[in-house]
C-alpha cells in the first residue's frame, strides 16, 4: 500500500504514487482509492475482472452549488457552437460496463502499461507526467479528468463499472439514491421528474460509447 497526505496538492500527491509504484515496485495495477470513499469488500476482485486499461467503480459528488448530485462520469459531446466540451453523463445503463472519456479517481484501477506508457510519451523528465490540472477548451479540469484525457490520447480505454457502486462522504454519504433524488429537484437542468435511474442514452447520437451488459 502507498499512502499519501495530499493537502491541496492533490495533483502532486497522485503523481508521487504513481512514481513509487513503477520505480519500486513490480505490481501490475495501480488501485487507487480516496480516502473519502466508502468501498464494497469485493471492490478490488471485479474491477480487476473488467479487464480494461483503466476501469472505475461508479462514485457521484455535488457541484451546482452543492443542492445537486453528479455521476462522477465525463463524456465529450458537442456544445452548441461545435466544439467538444466535457459533460456529466445524466444518463448511464444500470449494472453495466461502459467506456467513457473521463472519470473521478475516487476509486480506479490503472494498468501499469498506463502508467508506463503516459510516461514514456509525456517524457521521464516531466514534472507532472500523470496528474495535473489543466483546461480542456476553456474549462478548468480536475487532475482525474485530464489524467483520463491524456490516456485516451496514448490510446488507452476508460470504463465504468456501473454495477458497482461506492458511496462518497462530502460532506455526508453521497450514493446513487441521493442521485435519482437529485434529478427530480426543481430546476434541474436535463430533468423535471425522476423515479429511477435512467435509461442509458448515446449522447452523442452516433454509438461512441461502448458498452457490455454484466
Amino acid at each position: 500500500m502507498i499512502s499519501v497526505n495530499s493537502g491541496p496538492k492533490v495533483d502532486a500527491a497522485r503523481n508521487d504514487i504513481f512514481k513509487v509504484w513503477l520505480t519500486e515496485t513490480d505490481a501490475s495495477h495501480m488501485l487507487m482509492v480516496d480516502t473519502d470513499m466508502v468501498l464494497p469488500v469485493d471492490v478490488l476482485d471485479r474491477l480487476l475482472a473488467c479487464n480494461k486499461d483503466i476501469a472505475s467503480a461508479l462514485c457521484f459528488t455535488t457541484g451546482f452549488n452543492g443542492n445537486r448530485v453528479i455521476p462522477a462520469i465525463r463524456v465529450i459531446v458537442e456544445s452548441s457552437d461545435g466544439s467538444p466540451t466535457l459533460q456529466p453523463l445524466w444518463d448511464y445503463p444500470v449494472n453495466t460496463l461502459i467506456q467513457v472519456d473521463a472519470i473521478g479517481a475516487a476509486c480506479f484501477l490503472v494498468k501499469r502499461k498506463v502508467a508506463e506508457g503516459i510516461w514514456e510519451a509525456r517524457g521521464r523528465d516531466h514534472a507532472m507526467p500523470w496528474f495535473a490540472h489543466g483546461m480542456h477548451n476553456g474549462v478548468v479540469i480536475g487532475e482525474d479528468v485530464a489524467f483520463c484525457l491524456t490516456a485516451g490520447k496514448c490510446g488507452f480505454e476508460v470504463w465504468v463499472d456501473t454495477g458497482l457502486v461506492v458511496d462518497h462522504v462530502k460532506p455526508h454519504l453521497y450514493g446513487e439514491s441521493d442521485y435519482v433524488f437529485s434529478l427530480s429537484g426543481e430546476g434541474h437542468p436535463h430533468y423535471t421528474e425522476r423515479d429511477e435511474v435512467p435509461i442509458y442514452r448515446k449522447l452523442t447520437g452516433n454509438g461512441s460509447f461502448g458498452e457490455e451488459p454484466r
